[in-house]
């Protein structure tokens, strides 16, 4: 612990409101169990209020603050840190989902109210905290409401506990009101600011499209510079394309060279935002999103222009539908917005609708909790032990239909029954940082398909985090074509997997990032989210394996998202509430929609779209869903009764002179062959197999890799006499540059000199998987090699970029690999269709 912490405040600090009620302040806190603080934006409630309860001495615990949003949680974190002279993650941290900076000597942390909550799962007093500030808490979103409930029961165990409830807008009766019954008295401290005057503009718009207010934001930025070119501009917008849109349209009026022209939206990493914060030496002209209302301030703002829309998320339980439209943001918002223009100096302030639209839009925001899913609150407080949800005490009571259907979808999930008890698949799914849907995927793998246990903690991963795909500007169609190299007939669901495997193995993450439109920071917040998630499910007891088949995650991606699930009706989807679905154009089955499918999402924007959708079978439906059955004619899959039940799995499998142990019995039995064990197989010809044995997996075990993973054990024997199989003791180092995109005019070189090792058995980059090294080409003039663990896979991926490579490159070599491999591709397809050849 720093000598000189908690340092006092700067000079600059102690110009900011907040000081002036410093000893009221205090006072209040000390005194009270709950306190209400309100003032407005930018007044120093954020970032100085929480120092302030350090350099007071109020508590021996840990000080925690709450944020609203990731973003605005790092940042204000890293602030504070600064302003303390001390390591973000010592004396002062934060902790978000899936990211913990903070240690044994924090005493201020700063975290999301997400955090906050599921810290109550183990601890549903808050013990390790001697004051809990509950910032923004006028945004009343859905956590921000939940955490003030659990609060509302903890004091009564807690007189020791202090409660801050910090409001940018003047409705503190409300907060007042709830905890009056908890405690005898809750003071209010108004935080009284002196904002400069700031001048209102009504534009209202004629047009109404995307591309007329992208226009008009960059005629207003340019009257701006013109007015008055000290001040920065701060540009409210509805969204990250709404933001692009402006943009570019700024930088087609040369704006880039004599500003910065900044975007601000919750997705940006870090590094990103922490530009708008920082002295450029020029204009610098803020595009953002709400974020920028209240929970992050933006220094030397003078002028501030309102397209007075935001992108609201609304749940329609019936349907099931989420819509995210924009809407026309509460007269609360539009006054946060207008104050940031007035902080430093008088400002201008530019609304693109009229006075009268101001006058007629509702006061404020309604609070997410009367228009969200509750699903995961309500698994939540069942696992705390509340099930008459209906009496929970919360600021504002969710209508009664939204909690029924919250009930509903969780008992769907198997995670409740009708007691609302958890089940023991509820009770598993609790512990997860995730989503009810996503934390039913991970369980659902981790008991019924532990072979794909890994890659269901991938995904997880990979749903709860930003997609990493990249569409710089001018290079969309090169990055669209790079992207397909991971498309897959099963979805969006074993795509995200591939892209992260690839990323996971390359040797310079960097540079497959470059060259693959790919953002690396999000990547790696995968790959810290995927390994706690792992740690989560092995404390669970569950199995995670990272050999399955592509088609048992399907499965089940299938049992977490069968309400969404969808019938092929041509050009468009048949949900199962009956309503017309689209694909989503980013799917990567977008142009060859399947039969039936599931969606992790269905969402109303201009149309209806499915989102992340995954191919599945009819059967898996009729069970998951029987309801659909009649509708959708679907069928099982059943043994007749003739034919009896399924004989039971031997122990052992004899293959000609080799005995061989039989693995996994119940769900997808495997068998493990031995270098020599192959061989000898090979060499002794086709056997005969007990029933169902032809679809069991197999692969072939060298040294501590598995070679030829997840064949299926007939595919495997057939292929075996054509099979190239290393020599024992072999060194199975990767010997090709695996995810290295190589063009033909610039990377001719290295593209050539690893032909001859096409085929060659060898080792994936990380994991313990091995392959055949195999070509892969991109559809343009780029190929990459990578090493496949299905041999048949490997051989015709092959033969195919080799034809097309021999199209573009008159060089001896191409044609020496491709009449190698046309001749193993021939020796092959005969072996699969019943003629066997045995290796020389």
């Amino acid at each position: 612990m720093s000598e000189s912490f908690p340092r006092s405040p700067t000079a600059r600090a102690c110009a900011l409101p907040i000081y002036a009620a410093h000893d009221a302040l205090i006072d209040a806190i000390r005194s009270h169990q709950v306190t209400v603080v309100v003032g407005p934006t930018g007044c120093g409630k954020t970032t100085q209020l929480p120092q302030m309860l350090l350099r007071a001495g109020l508590t021996d615990k840990v000080i925690g603050v709450t944020q609203p949003r990731r973003l605005a949680a790092v940042s204000v974190a890293w602030r504070v840190a600064e302003e303390q002279g001390v390591t973000c993650g010592a004396e002062v941290g934060y902790c978000i989902r899936f990211d913990d900076l903070s240690g044994p000597d924090t005493r201020l942390r700063i975290m999301t109210d997400g955090i906050l909550l599921q810290e109550a799962r183990s601890d549903p007093h808050w013990s390790r905290y001697g004051v809990l500030v509950i910032d923004e808490a006028h945004e009343r979103s859905l956590n921000i409401d939940f955490t003030l409930g659990l609060l509302h029961e903890a004091l009564r165990f807690r007189p020791d506990l202090r409660v801050v409830v910090s409001s940018a807008t003047l409705q503190p009766q409300k907060f007042v009101e709830f905890f009056g019954d908890v405690c005898p008295h809750v003071p209010v401290v108004s935080i009284e600011a002196r904002p400069y005057p700031v001048q209102k503009i009504w534009q209202p718009l004629d047009d109404g499209s995307p591309e007329a207010l992208a226009e008009a934001v960059a005629q207003q930025v340019a009257r701006a510079h013109k007015a008055d070119p000290t001040g920065h501009v701060l540009v409210f917008l509805s969204g990250e394309d709404a933001i692009k849109r402006a943009m570019a349209a700024l930088q087609q009026r040369g704006f880039d060279r004599s500003t910065a022209i900044l975007p601000l939206y919750g997705a940006m990493q870090r590094e990103e935002q922490e530009r708008v914060f920082a002295d450029l030496g020029k204009r610098k002209v803020v595009l953002a999103t709400n974020i920028a209302e209240t929970s992050l301030t933006i220094d030397g703002v003078t002028t501030v222009i309102d397209s007075g829309l935001a992108k609201v998320p609304r749940f329609v339980p019936r349907a099931g539908l989420s819509l995210l439209r924009e809407e026309g943001i509460s007269r609360a918002s539009a006054d946060q917005r207008l104050g940031r223009a007035g902080r430093t100096a008088p400002g201008r302030c530019i609304r693109l609708y009229s006075e009268r639209d101001y006058s007629q839009r509702p006061a404020f925001t309604d609070e997410e909790i009367v228009r969200l899913d509750l699903a995961e609150t309500v698994l939540s407080l069942i696992d705390l032990g509340v099930h008459d949800i209906e009496r929970f005490a919360l600021p504002t009571r969710p209508p009664r239909g939204r909690l029924v259907a919250a009930v509903q979808s969780l008992q769907q999930l198997g995670a409740i029954d009708d007691r609302r008890t958890l089940t023991p698949i509820g009770k598993k799914m609790v512990p997860f940082p995730l989503s009810p849907t996503l934390a039913r995927l991970v369980v659902e793998a981790g008991m019924c398909a532990p072979d794909v246990g890994d890659d269901a903690c991938i995904l997880a991963a990979y749903s709860s985090s930003r997609a990493p795909q990249l569409y710089p500007a001018g290079q969309e169609d090169r990055a669209r074509r790079a992207h397909a190299r991971w498309s897959d007939p099963l979805g969006d669901a074993v795509a995200a997997v591939k892209v992260f495997r690839a990323w996971e193995k390359s040797n310079d993450r960097e540079w497959f990032c470059h060259q693959n439109y790919l953002d690396g920071a999000i990547l790696a917040f995968v790959a810290k989210a995927r390994a706690q998630l792992v740690d989560i499910a092995t404390s669970l007891g569950m199995r995670i394996g990272a050999h399955g088949d592509s088609q048992d995650l399907a499965r089940c991606v299938a049992v977490a998202y069968a309400a969404n699930a969808m019938a092929n009706r041509g050009r468009q989807f048949e949900s199962a509430t009956g309503e017309r679905v689209f694909l989503h154009p980013g799917s990567v089955l977008y142009g060859s929609p399947p039969r039936f499918a599931v969606a992790s999402e269905i969402v109303v924007s201009q149309r209806t779209y499915a989102r992340q959708v995954t191919a599945v079978r009819p059967a898996w439906l009729a069970e998951l869903r029987p309801d659909l059955a009649a509708r959708w004619q679907l069928r099982p899959d059943k043994v007749r009764k003739d034919e009896g039940p399924p004989p039971a799995t031997p122990k052992i499998l004899q293959l000609g002179p080799v005995v061989l142990q039989v693995e996994g019995g119940k769900g997808r039995p495997r068998v493990d062959l031995g270098l020599e064990d192959a061989r000898a197989v090979a060499v002794a010809g086709p056997q005969p197999l007990p029933d169902g044995a032809q679809r069991w997996q197999a692969r072939i075990v060298v040294g501590d890799l598995a070679l030829a993973s997840g064949t299926p054990l007939g595919a495997l024997l057939a292929l075996l006499p054509v099979l190239p199989l290393p020599e024992q003791g072999a060194d199975l180092r990767c010997a090709v540059p695996e995810g290295a995109l190589l063009e033909v005019d610039r990377g001719r070189h290295a593209l050539l000199r690893h032909l001859p090792s096409l085929l060659v058995p060898m080792a994936q980059h990380t994991g313990r998987r091995a392959g055949w090294a195999a070509l892969v080409h991109n559809g343009d003039d780029g190929y990459w090699y990578e090493v496949m663990p299905d041999f048949r896979d490997a051989v015709e991926t092959t033969a195919a970029a080799l034809g097309q490579l021999g199209n573009q490159v008159d060089d001896p070599q191409v044609a020496v690999a491709e009449a190698r491999v046309d001749a193993l591709r021939d020796r092959m397809q005969a072996a699969l269709a019943g003629r066997s050849f045995r290796q020389a």
